[in-house]
């Protein structure tokens, strides 16, 4: 018995030191981004973005997106911020939103535009409310029933919606605009 208790005392402290590293790897990039080292921030955060960390993911969106310490490319911006959109995290959804509505990075698609939008305001995200009402100017009545029928289907098989924080982002403030 004591052996069994041993043994899952050490697995229980191996799995928190895991965490810990992981956690203090995301930390340590985090800082390194926020300070303008892009490239040692970019080394450490795409491990943690890889294993699903959505706000690693959306300031790797970030990195391609501004060309941050790596090439710009939009292709790989609007990966990572589908990722992080797809992990519940309202700024990127809302930014997606945006990466559809303008065919940044790829083609053009109101309905998926109208859809994250749709998902980034179900999690609060004021500015997304009139950025799908201004996207569902330009769509028929049957893109927008598509387009709230695919929000809704994320909604209940996800339902887990967060926000950033205004620490944790790498430009707490950077959400794309209506000018943008």
């Amino acid at each position: 018995m004591n052996i069994r208790l041993w043994a899952s005392a050490v697995g229980l402290s191996l799995s928190l030191l895991a965490q810990t590293a992981a956690a203090s790897t995301f930390d340590i990039g985090h800082s390194a981004q926020r300070h303008g080292d892009s490239q040692a921030a970019f080394r450490l955060l795409e491990p943690q973005a890889v294993k699903g960390n959505a706000i690693a993911q959306f300031n790797l969106g970030l990195d391609y997106d501004e060309g941050r310490g790596i090439d710009q490319n939009y292709a790989l911006a609007f990966k990572w911020y589908l990722a992080a959109a797809q992990n519940g995290l309202v700024e990127a959804q809302y930014t997606v939103g945006f990466f559809y509505r303008k065919g940044r990075g790829m083609q053009q698609n109101v309905v998926q535009a109208h859809r994250w939008f749709n998902t980034a305001a179900a999690g609060g995200l004021a500015r997304a409310d009139q950025a799908r009402d201004d996207e569902s100017r330009e769509m028929s009545a049957a893109q927008i029933a598509q387009a709230q029928r695919l929000a809704d289907a994320w909604l209940r098989t996800h339902g887990k919606l967060w926000r950033c924080g205004t620490s944790r982002c790498g430009h707490p403030n950077w959400l794309p605009g209506k000018d943008w």
